[in-house]
């Protein structure tokens, strides 16, 4: 049996003046967790459930991110 190894996937978001980092990691075999960090206020979470394409576990975190700027770090042109 091969082992075949899955890389971690970052991606960096900007939204405003801050940047986000969004992570997809391997879960098993086949699947991936979201997870995000914001290096402002060191705050971030990682997804309770999997996902099976590291894309979908990369839009959970976006998401997530969007909530958490816009309620904690929001600026003017983000409340109009």
């Amino acid at each position: 049996m091969a082992i075949r190894f899955r890389e971690v996937i970052r991606e960096p978001i900007r939204l405003g003046f801050n940047r986000y980092e969004l992570i997809a990691s391997p879960v098993g075999e086949s699947n991936y967790r979201g997870e995000w960090r914001c290096p402002l206020c060191a705050r971030g979470e990682r997804s309770l459930i999997t996902y099976p394409r590291p894309a979908a576990a990369l839009e959970w975190a976006r998401n997530c991110v969007v909530i958490h700027h816009l309620a904690t770090h929001p600026e003017p042109d983000d409340l109009t």
